[in-house]
């Protein structure tokens, strides 16, 4: 069902166990037509990009993102992006599997990859984008040499180590370094990484918790201190937005999309949709198919 929208898998037409590839804009779109980046699509695989020149957008979760030279993205494997095809932009490129081990969570850290550009987008200027972009060089530089071998392998994925850690810091200087005095912050973060795992097998908030090992009452208390909001309302935006990608990306009923959601019944879902979107959910449908195929700059 959520494969409605067209999935891309992550691939490495070179050495398809390295686990993560570095390669330019340009490189990207030659593999494949313009109508393919034009499509929505959800990667199964995490996305860093760095806009070295020209001016554009690019689409991520129905934000489009203004792109210029410092731009940094980062796109989360299920998110949903669309490439604008139209701007100039020339951009690195490092794409890697979620599941490398040097970037997998222990029990007492939250992943570093959470902690890279948490919004989505950045801008980086003067020092820091002159550390970052040498970082995207160094990775890209290497990844020239690889022949693929597992020591080739584990020098990439500590050069991508590093480079994570450079662009956690930019957001915040602590992020990257979960201790004790962060633990709500870790706690938070792994029932988000929870959430997406979770998130059409069930919403009942003693369920995330009971799986997290703390008490509804705690998890309560510290999603409402760091997002202000509690868990149950974090968990219907996050239904929200997934919706909002089915009902915009794919042709399924909504029907369909309220049962894949968990609703029991399709006018629950209408009625939830429009509590939150101030519309229903055709009326969100049409409105985002008024200009097919292209994401609009804010504005229009």
């Amino acid at each position: 069902m959520a494969d409605s929208i067209m999935g891309v898998e992550f691939a490495h037409p070179r050495f398809p166990t390295l686990g993560l590839e570095a390669l330019t804009l340009s490189d990207l779109r030659g593999r494949a037509p313009p109508e393919h980046f034009q499509r929505p699509q959800r990667p199964a695989f995490h996305t860093l990009l760095l806009v070295q020149s020209g001016h554009g957008w690019h689409s991520l979760d129905f934000q489009a993102i203004p792109c210029a030279p410092g731009t940094l993205l980062h796109v989360r494997p299920g998110q949903v992006q669309q490439f604008d095809m139209q701007g100039n932009l020339e951009a690195a490129v490092i794409l890697f599997r979620p599941d490398l081990p040097l970037l997998e969570a222990s029990r007492s850290e939250a992943p570093l990859v959470d902690c890279v550009i948490p919004q989505g987008t950045t801008i980086a200027v003067g020092p820091a984008l002159e550390a970052v972009a040498d970082g995207f060089s160094t990775v890209c530089r290497n990844h020239t040499r690889t022949i693929g071998t597992q020591a080739y392998a584990a020098i990439l994925q500590h050069l991508l180590q590093a480079l994570l850690l450079r662009l956690a810091l930019l957001d915040d200087p602590d992020a990257a370094w979960p201790n004790g005095r962060n633990a709500h912050l870790q706690l938070f973060r792994h029932f988000r990484r929870l959430l997406e795992v979770r998130l059409t097998q069930g919403w009942a908030i003693a369920d995330y918790a009971r799986t997290l090992t703390v008490s509804e009452r705690t998890l309560t208390r510290v999603c409402t201190a760091i997002s202000g909001k509690p868990p149950a309302r974090l968990v219907e935006a996050r239904l929200l937005l997934e919706a909002k990608r089915l009902l915009a990306h794919s042709d399924l009923k909504a029907a369909d999309i309220a049962n894949h959601l968990g609703f029991d019944e399709p006018t629950n879902f209408s009625k939830f949709f429009r509590r939150l979107a101030g519309t229903t959910p055709l009326e969100f449908r049409a409105s985002q198919r008024r200009m097919p195929g292209q994401a609009a700059p804010p504005g229009q």
